[in-house]
């Protein structure tokens, strides 16, 4: 299975051998998914603080332009093509972490929908 990841190899300390990244892709890459998971949980968890600096519709129309001028940029520069495709992921989830810390608040008053809810319980 191809992955993006880099073939670093680091040598243990004490003997204990050597880890290879890239053979264990699929660990560094389910880490990598679990923490942005957990950082995602936490954004949503406390009240925003601070005021979009541009409107819901813009920031999610950002999301494919954003996607789509990396995936170009990484089709046309060959030789970094692999930095492009990781700084093009973690563009993607930084807007999208900035869309979650900044959403307007939910009215307390109001009362959840079923699908609120089962949204919700899934997540």
């Amino acid at each position: 299975m191809p992955t993006l990841l880099p073939n670093w190899s680091q040598t243990l300390p004490w003997d204990m051998g050597e880890i290879h990244l890239r053979q264990a892709g699929r660990l560094a890459t389910g880490i990598l998914l679990l923490t942005l998971g957990l950082i995602l949980a936490f954004a949503v968890l406390k009240q925003p603080t601070h005021k979009r600096p541009i409107s819901t519709a813009v920031g999610v129309a950002l999301f494919p332009v954003i996607l789509v001028v990396g995936l170009v940029i990484a089709k046309f520069a060959t030789s970094i093509q692999r930095g492009v495709v990781w700084l093009t992921f973690l563009a993607v989830v930084g807007h999208g972490l900035m869309m979650v810390a900044t959403r307007t608040p939910r009215d307390p008053a109001r009362k959840a929908t079923w699908a609120e809810c089962m949204a919700g319980s899934v997540a």
